[in-house]
C-alpha cells in the first residue's frame, strides 16, 4: 500500500458536504483513475491526497514521495523549459550535477532536448503539458497525482500525452492517481473509481 484515504469527510464552507466517509487505497505501481462530474470534488480529493488540504474527519496515510500535476499549471512563462522543470529543486538539496542529469534525462525521454532553453510561453500546449509532467516527477516521485492532466489538449494530443504519461509512470515505477472526467485512457488504468454523492464507487471496465 502506497497511500490510503480512510473514512474522509470534507465540507465546503458552511453546510456543503463534499465527501462523506470516503475511502480508497493505492497500491505500489497501481494506476487509479478517480472520475466524477464537474464539482463532484475531484480537485479537492487530489489536494487532500497530496497534503495541500486538510480533512475535516478521517485520515490520509501516504507512504511515498508525491508529485503533483495540477490542472492550472504553476509554470513560469518567462523561464525556459529546463528552468521550469527545475522548480522543485528549490526545496531539494540535490547537487547541481544531479539536477542537470535528472532534468536532461527527462527532456531526452520526451524528445525535447532542443526545447531546453526555450521559454515556456513559446512551447506548444502539448510540450507545455510535458514540462508540467516532468516537473512533477523530477525529484524522485513515487506517487504521481494528476488533476485533469490533459485539460485543454485536442483529442490527438490527449492520446499522445497519455501514451507518454503511462510510459514514464512505468519506466520510473510510480503509482499514479489521476483525477479527471476525461475517459480517453480509462482502459489503461488498473482501477476506476467514481465519486457519487460523496462516496467512491468502483466502476467495472475492460
Amino acid at each position: 500500500m502506497i497511500a490510503e484515504m480512510k473514512d474522509v469527510t470534507k465540507w465546503y464552507g458552511e453546510g456543503k458536504l463534499v465527501f462523506d466517509r470516503a475511502s480508497f487505497k493505492i497500491d505500489e505501481n497501481e494506476r487509479v483513475l478517480i472520475t466524477g462530474s464537474s464539482g463532484s470534488g475531484k480537485t479537492t480529493m487530489a489536494r487532500l491526497l497530496c497534503g495541500m488540504t486538510r480533512t475535516d474527519e478521517g485520515d490520509i496515510v501516504c507512504e511515498a514521495k508525491t508529485g503533483m500535476m495540477p490542472e492550472e499549471d504553476i509554470g513560469l512563462d518567462n523561464l525556459t523549459a529546463a528552468e521550469n522543470i527545475c522548480i522543485p529543486f528549490l526545496f531539494n538539496a540535490a547537487p547541481a550535477k544531479v539536477r542537470r542529469e535528472h532534468v536532461f534525462a527527462l527532456l531526452e525521454y520526451f524528445n525535447m532536448e532542443n526545447k531546453a532553453k526555450v521559454k515556456l510561453r513559446l512551447l506548444t500546449p502539448l510540450e507545455h503539458k510535458y514540462v508540467s509532467l516532468m516537473r512533477a516527477v523530477v525529484c524522485g516521485t513515487k506517487l504521481l497525482i494528476a488533476d485533469e492532466p490533459a485539460a485543454g489538449l485536442c483529442k490527438s494530443d490527449r492520446i499522445l500525452f497519455y501514451h507518454q504519461l503511462f510510459h514514464i509512470v512505468q519506466k520510473l515505477q510510480m503509482s499514479f492517481a489521476c483525477f479527471s472526467d476525461d475517459l480517453t485512457a480509462a482502459d489503461m488504468f488498473d482501477k476506476v473509481l467514481q465519486i457519487e454523492e460523496g462516496k467512491l464507487v468502483e466502476v467495472q471496465h475492460d
